[in-house]
């Protein structure tokens, strides 16, 4: 410990961590949305995915991001392999740089999960009563599936990724770790080391706050879009 207040130390690492998560759950849903689609919709596609997803799921984080790490930092020097921001020329550009890497492995996973998710809530809105209507009606699977069926399927899609991203929030300890992102989870591993347990306790008390708070807003999301919900 280095004398200052738990408060003061937590709050320093959080918008690094916000940074983080908010990148990768906006990536990993953009992801998660072109695929889930394309797999409801071609089976070709399906195929691919499903292939991806279980790589994406079963590949451990550690693992993925030191891969990454290798490849694009020490073999082929695209980007850096770890922080922040350089030492030298801290601008927008190298803040993105150094961005990459963590968020693809952090989103990676997610995404993956995801993905299956919203292709299975697409398949299931495609065999409502409605979308046999519009068939009669001759309008074009891809109207269907874009105008009716993923509108259905994006409101249970939304509460997964709010309860998620919650999990995000404290799972990226390891990536943190993996590219000395210095977050809140890098702040826990140091605290771990140093058996620091009052600053422990603290990185526990605001994951199950993030989850507590990520939870009430799924169900707020849910009575806004889902009428059903208001009666």
């Amino acid at each position: 410990a280095d004398g200052r207040p738990v408060m003061d130390r937590m709050l320093e690492r959080v918008p690094a961590t916000l940074q983080l998560v908010g990148v990768s759950t906006v990536l990993a849903v953009i992801v998660s949305i072109g695929v889930g689609v394309g797999a409801a919709m071609r089976r070709g596609v399906d195929h691919a995915a499903s292939v991806g997803a279980v790589a994406g799921l079963s590949v451990p984080v550690f693992w993925l991001g030191l891969v990454l790490q290798l490849l694009f930092s020490n073999t082929l020097g695209w980007l850096p392999s770890s922080g922040r921001a350089s030492f030298i020329g801290d601008g927008v550009a190298d803040r993105l740089a150094h961005l990459v890497l963590p968020v693809t492995v952090l989103a990676v996973a997610h995404a993956a999960g995801w993905s299956r998710y919203l292709r299975g809530s697409v398949r299931l809105a495609l065999a409502q009563p409605f979308a046999n209507a519009a068939r009669a009606r001759g309008v074009t699977e891809t109207r269907i599936v874009l105008r009716h069926a993923l509108r259905h399927a994006l409101l249970p899609f939304a509460t997964v990724v709010l309860l998620d991203a919650s999990i995000m929030a404290s799972g990226a300890v390891v990536t943190e770790s993996v590219f000395a992102w210095p977050g809140i989870g890098s702040l826990f591993t140091e605290a771990l080391a140093k058996r620091d347990y009052t600053v422990l306790m603290a990185f526990l008390m605001c994951a199950s706050l993030a989850v507590v708070t990520l939870s009430f807003l799924a169900d707020v999301a849910v009575h806004a879009l889902d009428p059903r919900t208001r009666n």
